[in-house]
């Protein structure tokens, strides 16, 4: 199950949020939808690839580390 959350207006700076400065540069688009934090690069191309190029470098030790549902393959021995 996929959910699909409207993202906050990158115009407003985070100031009302509370969030410090913005990592990336600001995009012109008024908003951006994130799919589990992860921003659609159709409206936010900036802020898409900086939380790309994060979960690309997750993924691998996700996968291959040691990760929770990774254990199943130690059930055996």
């Amino acid at each position: 199950m996929i959910f699909v959350v409207e993202g906050d207006d990158h115009r407003r700076a985070g100031k009302d949020h509370g969030q410090g400065p913005k990592m990336g540069r600001t995009h012109p688009w008024p908003r951006t939808w994130s799919i589990f934090g992860f921003e659609l690069f159709i409206f936010g191309f900036g802020s898409f690839i900086f939380a790309f190029s994060q979960f690309i470098f997750a993924f691998p030790q996700f996968i291959f580390g040691n990760g929770a549902f990774i254990h199943f393959s130690t059930i055996n021995d």
